[in-house]
């Protein structure tokens, strides 16, 4: 079995503006809390609306579970 051209590493899909975006608010989000916001229910959220969340945890100093009180459960199905 080979692999399609666009999942080989040499054809990445470059990031849009958006998600450099939002890689660097995760990256401001981990310095200030030892780790990366808990982001795997949120996949059905638009970039835009990822970003303003983590922009809010940012700006009033909380974390993701504080703001949203979503905790992380290690047996749930994400």
């Amino acid at each position: 079995m080979t692999i399609p051209d666009f999942l080989k590493r040499e054809h990445p899909n470059p990031f849009t503006e958006k998600e450099e975006y939002f890689c660097e608010l995760v990256e401001r989000y981990k310095e200030m809390y030892g780790e990366e916001p808990m982001t795997e229910p949120l996949g059905f959220l638009p970039m835009d609306e990822l970003c303003e969340l983590i922009e809010k945890c940012l700006s009033e100093k909380k974390s993701y579970e504080e703001l949203t009180g979503d905790i992380y459960d290690p047996d749930a199905l994400y």
